[in-house]
């Protein structure tokens, strides 16, 4: 139990990432992006990163820009759950990397801020539920 908590200034803070969360996002990640391009969706970019953080996905819904946030889960999503696992600060985070990729491509039309929460199944991504401008 010794690396299960970190320790800062004595205080015991919030549990380690298991080391295979990154694989496991990814992995997640990559398979939004498979079931978007079936669905028609132009994907721009993956992990985008600008001045004021990382998008995980940033594609075209027609002629809407899309920031995606990916959340992988055991568990399905019940109302209001994305606000819980996507902070105040995230979003406002999100918001302004969206409004720093729309000005950098000159793009003045719509934005949508869209979260996609990736059921897992033993570790692997086997489906997904899209929550389009919820974030």
């Amino acid at each position: 139990m010794g690396n299960f908590f970190n320790l800062r200034r004595g205080n015991l803070s919030f549990p380690a990432d298991p080391p295979n969360r990154s694989a496991t996002g990814k992995k997640a990640e990559l398979f939004v992006i498979r079931q978007l391009k079936r669905m028609g969706i132009r994907v721009f970019a993956h992990r985008m990163k600008t001045p004021y953080g990382e998008l995980d996905i940033v594609c075209w819904d027609g002629t809407t820009l899309c920031c995606i946030e990916v959340k992988a889960r055991h568990a399905r999503p019940h109302f209001n759950t994305f606000y819980s696992v996507v902070s105040f600060t995230q979003r406002k985070r999100i918001h302004r990397a969206g409004r720093y990729i729309a000005r950098t491509l000159n793009y003045a039309g719509p934005i949508r801020y869209d979260l996609i929460w990736v059921e897992l199944n033993d570790g692997h991504p086997h489906s997904f539920h899209w929550f389009q401008a919820c974030l």
